[in-house]
């Protein structure tokens, strides 16, 4: 019974990391242990890459495509004749986090080995739900199942102002929804809203219509 139960939490454990995982979008640009610089193109669970060498790709340039699965990418490389170097083979990366990348399995005498993303990077593995206050005055009780997030907003006289209700998706960092307000509350109105994880404890709007009031919440 004990063995069955600790298997039964260690799947339970694993299925939450697959999913933390699929939430991230790995688009941007990365640079590699080998010297170079890779432009990634995440597509749902598909995967395409270019990367070019230092000199702008003159001694190697290489395309990838593969298949996300979990926290590991399945895929296929090649270089080509942008730069001197010709070969190809295939690639096992498993995941790190959202800003790290790692090659487990390579072929064809690929040389690098670990990518990290350039830039903006994004939170790892956060989780929204909780209860947030907005500078709007507002409470919003949060839930996160997976890659959705749906709230319910009530002003500071317990929603007889305004009560709105949001569901969005989560694309990297950002949550892309709709929201609206109901009549529990005497403010009328709707719109779509995108939202920028900053970290576990802070988002902000980045972009809202219908004369959203609020822009940043604090857990």
């Amino acid at each position: 019974m004990k063995r069955t139960m600790v298997f039964l939490i260690a799947i339970i454990i694993l299925g939450f990391s697959a999913a933390d995982v699929q939430a991230q979008n790995l688009t941007g640009r990365w640079t590699c242990d080998d010297g170079g610089t890779y432009y990634l193109h995440q597509r749902g669970n598909e995967l395409w890459w270019l990367g070019e060498s230092k000199d702008n790709g003159a001694t190697w340039t290489n395309v990838f495509q593969g298949q996300i699965a979990g926290n590991q990418i399945d895929g296929k490389w090649a270089d080509v004749p942008q730069g001197r170097v010709m070969s190809g083979g295939i690639m096992k990366l498993q995941i790190i986090n959202a800003n790290n990348l790692r090659a487990i399995n390579k072929t064809g005498g690929f040389g690098g080995s670990n990518w990290t993303r350039q830039g903006s990077t994004v939170p790892v593995a956060f989780n929204l739900n909780g209860l947030w206050k907005c500078n709007d005055g507002g409470k919003y009780y949060v839930r996160q199942i997976g890659n959705d997030v749906w709230w319910l907003g009530k002003s500071g006289d317990s929603g007889a102002s305004w009560t709105n209700v949001f569901h969005g998706q989560v694309s990297g960092a950002q949550v892309n929804g709709s929201w609206s307000d109901v009549p529990h509350g005497r403010v009328m109105s709707g719109g779509v809203m995108v939202i920028q994880v900053v970290n576990a404890n802070n988002f902000k709007a980045i972009n809202r219509t219908g004369g959203f009031g609020g822009s940043n919440w604090t857990r």
